[in-house]
C-alpha cells in the first residue's frame, strides 16, 4: 500500500506500512467523507465474487442523536484485503447509518418461496439544528424492487403494487414486505429463474436519500 496514502491518514506518526502482494489480492477502500465529529464510521462488511466481478456490501454508521461526541474534523475510512486480482469491483450500502438495518432475507431459498425482507429503526429520538435525526421515510408504500443479476448487470424481475403514499418508521417501529420469488415472463419481465437476486430499497433519513441493498440466491 502507498506510503503517501498511509500518512495522509495517519494523524500521528505514520504505522508501519503492511507486507501485501499485490499480484495475489486486491486492496479495498471505503470512505466517508469529512465530518464534522466523532461517532461516524464505514465498515466494509463482505465481498462476494458476481458474474466474473467483486461485489462489495458496506455499512456507515453516525452518531445516535443526544449523545455527545468530540466537536472534531474526522475522516473515517476502512480498507481489506481479499485474494486474487480484481479489476471489476462494485460497492453496495446493505447499512446506512447507526441503527438502521435492512434485510432479514435468507441467503437462498428454493424458487416460489414468499421471501420476506425487512426495514428496522433501532434509532433515538433526536434531531439537530431542526433536522430530524430518527423517523425514516419512504416515497411510497412499497419503494422496492428485486433484481437479477444477467451478464454482469442487474435486471429488474418483479411486478407489485405501489401506491404515492408517504410512510414514516419511527423510532424502534417496522416494517416488512413480502415477494413470492415467481414469474415465467408473460408480463414482460424477465422470467424469474434460479440464479443471483437483490432487493433494493429508497429510505430518506436526515434529508439523505439511502439506497440500501440485500443480495441472495433462489434456486
Amino acid at each position: 500500500m502507498g506510503s503517501g496514502l498511509v500518512r495522509s491518514l495517519s494523524t500521528n506518526s505514520a504505522p508501519p506500512l503492511p507486507d501485501i502482494d499485490f499480484g495475489n489480492v486486491t486492496v479495498l477502500a471505503a470512505f466517508l467523507g469529512d465530518r464534522s465529529s466523532c461517532g461516524y464510521e464505514v465498515i466494509i462488511q463482505r465481498a462476494f465474487a458476481l458474474e466474473g466481478g467483486l461485489t462489495v456490501q458496506l455499512n456507515a454508521y453516525a452518531p445516535e442523536p443526544g449523545f455527545g461526541y468530540c466537536a472534531a474534523l474526522t475522516h473515517p475510512f476502512h480498507f481489506a484485503s481479499v485474494p486474487g486480482r480484481w479489476t471489476s469491483v462494485t460497492f453496495e450500502w446493505t447499512r446506512a447509518l447507526s441503527r438502521v438495518s435492512f434485510g432479514e432475507t435468507p441467503p437462498a431459498a428454493p424458487l416460489g418461496t414468499n421471501v420476506t425482507f425487512r426495514l428496522d429503526n433501532a434509532r433515538r429520538f433526536g434531531s439537530f439544528d431542526n433536522v430530524d435525526l430518527s423517523n425514516l421515510t419512504l416515497a411510497t408504500d412499497a419503494p422496492w424492487v428485486v433484481e437479477r443479476s444477467v451478464g454482469g448487470a442487474w435486471i429488474r424481475v418483479d411486478e407489485h403494487a405501489e401506491y404515492a403514499t408517504k410512510k414514516t418508521i419511527g423510532p424502534g417501529e417496522n416494517i416488512s414486505w413480502t415477494w413470492g420469488a415467481v414469474g415465467d415472463g408473460s408480463s414482460g419481465m424477465p422470467p424469474v429463474v434460479s440464479g443471483i437476486y437483490r432487493v433494493r430499497l429508497a429510505v430518506g433519513l436526515s434529508g439523505m436519500m439511502l439506497d440500501l441493498t440485500e443480495v441472495f440466491r433462489l434456486y
